[in-house]
């Protein structure tokens, strides 16, 4: 046999040895199991409480629950993903595709693999790996992940993984997901620096220091002033004396090229927000006056309109609809007590409709549902009691609240079905026991899952 046939012959046959003992290895390590309870635990490995989280992917609709419980509302099923070794407290998660068929599970001792919703089998990577972070592509086929400073990359039915690039602590995936920024965080930086890629490419480009801000609404993060393709980006000029905007255009290079300065009168709190379409931007702007006004522009930087309502209100935080047709923005009214301040208002990219939201709100928690006829809005703490969430009807004109008792409750974050027809929300209001390990000491609150349908104004519990 000639030593070339022999090598490749070595290497299949190894090749085959280590799936076959991964296999094995995952075996092992995986299992999913039907469970009959919820519980939501305070006190290990937390600071202090906090929220369950809970993403809605389909169809089929599954709810996945604190990062390793799957829920499927239609069939009233709950699975719970669990280390075949019975430690159940192991790190481990999961993290489900778009098209709620696949799924990737890790292990905290560096076992990770892909499986399937109908089967629950659970096919390993070849290498030992996990991830940290993690993300599907809307094929529901590649997934992309971080690793101990690198992002990666693994294709369900193939069982290993690439490696795309070093000294990543995060990233974010275009929406055309042709590109990715990579994060870098060092310990001797003040700020994290971003970088612009091209997937396929092992090059990258650095993005303005400092001049990148995301935020989190749905199920990943996204950046605010960044059109969602990365073509396009809002910087706000740095410095005491400076004023007005540099919009740039993101050449196929991924540099940054033909910039133009915009509200050069103006300062901002830099919270411009790029439309889903990035036909538009929107961002809230004080004039040397310090008069806060809202603004719409088109991507190429000409201003729609340029309005205030009322001279003493501070406008922020602008939030499109999912059809880039409505902008909801919050606004400071200091005429009210100080917790009705935070108000809101929806208005056309035009200015010229306009709905006042009648109920205080927190900035931080208004969430669009996917056909942008309701939103989510959470109601701000007062005391001891915990702000509850509203839902308001664009078109009608009406605001119900989820929970209609007067229960204080603490919940999860509400999440829209992907029709938007319905909307999931966790209570872990009820306390369920209390259990001590030496010096620590663990709470457990039971869970229930509720779907509120705005149409109807229903509320079921599910679980």
């Amino acid at each position: 046999m000639k030593r070339g046939k022999w090598r490749r012959g070595a290497f299949i046959f190894l090749s085959v040895l280590l799936f076959f003992h991964g296999a094995a290895q995952a075996k092992d390590f995986f299992k999913v199991q039907k469970v009959t309870q919820l519980q939501y635990l305070i006190g290990r490995e937390h600071d202090g409480p906090a929220k369950p989280t809970v993403s809605w992917t389909g169809p089929p609709d599954i709810l996945l629950i604190d990062g390793r419980t799957l829920f499927f509302p239609r069939k009233n099923k709950l699975f719970q993903v669990y280390p075949a070794d019975g430690q159940e407290a192991a790190p481990l998660k999961v993290a489900l595709a778009p098209n709620g068929i696949r799924f990737a599970c890790s292990s905290g001792d560096g076992l990770m693999g892909m499986g399937s919703i109908d089967s629950f089998e659970v096919s390993p990577l070849r290498e030992r790996t996990w991830f940290d972070k993690a993300e599907w592509a809307k094929d529901s086929r590649t997934l992309y992940f971080t690793r101990s400073g690198g992002l990666f990359r693994a294709r369900f039915g193939e069982g290993y993984s690439d490696k795309l690039f070093d000294g990543v602590t995060d990233f974010f995936l275009s929406s055309d997901e042709k590109r990715v920024v990579l994060k870098s965080s060092r310990a001797e930086e003040k700020e994290p620096l971003y970088y612009l890629a091209t997937l396929g490419s092992s090059s990258k480009e650095p993005l303005p220091r400092g001049g990148l801000f995301t935020e989190r609404r749905g199920q990943y993060p996204f950046f605010r002033n960044m059109s969602g393709d990365f073509r396009r980006v809002l910087i706000e000029k740095r410095g005491a004396q400076q004023k007005g905007f540099i919009l740039y255009r993101i050449d196929w290079k991924n540099l940054l090229s033909e910039s133009r300065t915009i509200l050069e009168d103006s300062r901002g709190a830099m919270d411009a927000a790029f439309s889903p379409d990035g036909s538009k931007i929107a961002l809230t702007c004080r004039d040397g006056a310090g008069a806060s006004s809202m603004v719409v522009l088109t991507s190429l930087g000409d201003i729609l309109v340029r309005f205030s309502l009322k001279k003493d209100w501070v406008y922020q935080n602008p939030l499109w609809s999912p059809r880039s047709d409505r902008i909801l923005w919050n606004y400071i009214d200091t005429d009210k007590p100080e917790d009705e301040r935070s108000r809101s208002l929806i208005s056309d990219v035009k200015g010229v409709s306009i709905s006042f939201l009648p109920v205080a709100v927190n900035p931080s928690e208004a969430y669009w549902s996917p056909r942008g006829d309701a939103i989510i809005l959470k109601q701000p703490d007062r005391s001891s009691r915990v702000g509850s969430y509203v839902v308001y009807d664009i078109h009608r004109k009406k605001l119900k609240e989820l929970f209609k008792d007067d229960k204080n409750r603490a919940t999860s974050r509400p999440v829209w079905s992907p029709e938007g027809e319905s909307i999931a929300i966790i209570d872990y209001s009820t306390f369920q026991k209390r259990e001590k390990r030496g010096d620590t000491e663990n709470v457990y609150f039971r869970e229930q899952i509720f779907l509120y349908t705005p149409s109807d104004e229903s509320l079921q519990l599910l679980w």
